[in-house]
């Protein structure tokens, strides 16, 4: 199956024949949403590469007034079909990144990187760099090839169809990494059971929090004033 490449991204880094020359049928295409996208047995998968710099400047908006929105459509409203999105982080993550003003520090990227993991259902995967980079996208190409891997595309839900939230697993998981000083996971699963989605849970007021069974003011504040300050 052919893995198509951007073609600007191809102008940039030549990929095609790095690629090929590790075995993958990989050929240009002009206008495409994403840098790379390839179908599988589960279906199309779709690609971005980005070094930790342009991440921060895209996510954060400081990469132009619609570079946030540019990367969320690119990787989720760009192919809402798709089987699977990835993002592909390139070197080792740096101690900071200066963006937009601001000083982003590693542990702000980190958290940056899971919410647009459980958030955005975008899978994050790390290449040591730029030369790694066609390695490691071919390594992927591969894997996803094969029918036995399939079902590893989808661990959470077990049926594409259901709402991935509402799957009692899955709620356990945003829980775990919901938690903010003071709350515990236990409080965090409480706040994911009682909503539709975790953008609405992180954006809730204090008065909306204590409408929560089981949440008190100090649980409703500490979660609140975590996800205002991220």
């Amino acid at each position: 199956m052919t893995l198509y490449i951007d073609a600007r991204e191809e102008g940039k880094h030549g990929w095609e024949k790095q690629l090929r020359h590790l075995g993958v049928d990989a050929k240009v295409a002009k206008n495409l949403d994403v840098d790379f996208l390839w179908e599988c047995p589960a279906g199309l998968i779709c690609v971005e590469r980005k070094t930790w710099s342009d991440f921060v400047a895209s996510f954060t908006g400081s990469g132009g007034a619609d570079a946030g929105n540019r990367l969320i459509g690119q990787l989720v409203s760009g192919y809402k079909s798709a089987a699977l999105k990835m993002l592909f982080l390139e070197g080792t993550m740096p101690q900071y990144v200066q963006a937009g003003g601001q000083v982003i520090t590693a542990d702000a990227m980190d958290d940056m990187s899971i919410s647009l993991q459980w958030q955005h259902g975008v899978l994050v995967v790390h290449s040591m760099n730029l030369q790694h980079t066609p390695t490691r996208l071919a390594k992927l190409y591969y894997y996803t090839q094969k029918e036995d891997h399939k079902s590893l595309l989808r661990p959470v839900p077990p049926h594409p169809e259901e709402d991935i939230y509402m799957n009692e697993r899955f709620r356990q998981r945003i829980a775990a990494m919901m938690c903010a000083p003071g709350m515990g996971e236990k409080g965090a699963l409480l706040i994911a059971s009682n909503t539709t989605s975790p953008a609405i849970a992180v954006n809730m007021s204090v008065e909306e929090l204590l409408k929560v069974p089981g949440i008190g003011k100090v649980r409703a504040s500490n979660f609140n004033e975590f996800w205002r300050e991220w």
